[in-house]
């Protein structure tokens, strides 16, 4: 009876022990369970850089959407996410997106923000997200930010203007030798004014002219007066700066100017499959500085980027449009990193390490922040319109 109750005794003990362990057990797999990473997403989706804006957007969505379809991705440390995006219209203006990043910041939930493709919306951003010490990832190139501008918290996927532009100037001039150069750009958008006064600055440097250099403003639909003093400069190359430049192009066929000289535009826009149709192919033979090249005949890293946007809209995206394909990859890969949902300095801290990212169409992305967030392997490609949504080529940075 004695050996029996022992016997019983032992039995419960390695009861318990075994759902003690079971219970550890259940509660690392508890840990180790689903959660969720929640990002903030402004962009501009009212304004004048609506077209980029709703496009980075877009292609974060179908990331998302084709994360969370797969059952979500993985840390290093074994836990498993799905996504989840909030999101913000900036419309193209400072105190809305500054707005937007002091809401983002008060939701703990939040682990970091990926901030707008115009340099209206992130510019003012970038302060903020020192301030509240909430990472940001700016889905942009563009304007040139001081080194004592910046903070540990922010970091920019493309490179500035002021490093790309002038080799992407020095690569046209070899091509095609313009020695008398006419610019009309939009003196109300921060970014196309910047890069208007890149060719006005760079002129010497490359071995130009600038022979014209008028403005327009957001919403004006004759562009004829300024396209006419230009004319009368006798200018060898067009530069045509505009959110959406095909009243630029009509305008300047109407006068004579296209195609019979060359011209280039802001962004990358002319290669959209839009502009071809707005334009009526006029924008054939017009050239473009990008961070990278995207089109149906160029040679993608993720394939996946291109096709599912293609898919969901029936036309390539632009270049910008992908970088918010590209500024959300490079936040989940830091998560994979850092192994949080919920840390936003260990989500920096693997922001601060990231090492030859590669992007979806081109170059890398290398962040050492301190002391900036500038990408410091930074690339650029120069490229001619050849089709409707194709692009060839012509150098890169």
């Amino acid at each position: 009876m004695r050996v029996r109750r022992l016997l019983f005794g032992m039995s419960c003990v390695l009861l318990i022990a075994l759902l003690a362990v079971l219970g550890a057990s259940a509660s690392v797999s508890s840990n180790r369970a689903n959660k969720v990473v929640t990002f903030w997403s402004s962009n501009v989706l009212t304004g004048q850089s609506a077209f980029y804006g709703k496009g980075s957007l877009l292609a974060q969505q179908l990331l998302v959407k084709k994360i969370n379809g797969a059952g979500g991705f993985k840390d290093k440390c074994g836990n498993t996410y799905t996504v989840k995006l909030k999101t913000w219209d900036d419309a193209d203006t400072p105190a809305q997106s500054v707005a937007g990043m002091q809401k983002a910041a008060s939701d703990s939930s939040i682990l970091g923000a990926i901030g707008s493709t115009s340099d209206v919306g992130w510019l003012p951003a970038l302060p903020v997200a020192g301030q509240t010490k909430l990472p940001l990832i700016i889905p942009s190139d563009g304007s040139n930010v001081p080194a004592n501008k910046w903070n540990k918290y922010a970091f920019r996927v493309f490179g500035a203007g002021n490093t790309t532009t002038p080799i992407g100037l020095k690569i046209l001039e070899s091509k095609i030798h313009m020695k008398r150069v006419a610019v009309l750009y939009d003196i109300t958008q921060d970014s196309q004014s910047y890069e208007a006064s890149l060719w006005k600055d760079n002129a010497d440097k490359v071995g130009y002219k600038i022979v014209a250099y008028e403005s327009l403003r957001a919403g004006d639909t004759n562009f004829r007066p300024q396209l006419t003093k230009m004319k009368s400069a006798n200018p060898d190359f067009l530069v045509l700066l505009a959110s959406e430049p095909s009243g630029l192009f009509n305008q300047a066929h109407e006068l004579g100017m296209l195609p019979k000289l060359p011209a280039y535009t802001f962004s990358g826009i002319n290669n959209t499959v839009e502009e071809w149709k707005l334009t009526d192919g006029l924008v054939k033979g017009s050239y473009g500085f990008s961070p990278t090249a995207i089109g149906t005949n160029i040679k993608m890293h993720d394939k996946d980027a291109l096709t599912l946007y293609m898919k969901a809209t029936g036309v390539p995206p632009n270049s910008f449009h992908l970088a918010g394909w590209d500024a959300l990859s490079l936040a989940i890969d830091a998560v994979k990193r850092s192994c949080t949902n919920t840390d936003r300095e260990k989500f920096r801290d693997a922001l601060a390490q990231t090492t030859h990212f590669p992007l979806s169409a081109q170059g890398y992305v290398t962040w050492k922040n301190p002391p900036t967030g500038e990408n410091i392997t930074p690339t650029a490609a120069v490229t001619k319109v050849i089709g409707p949504g194709k692009v060839q080529v012509v150098g890169t940075t």
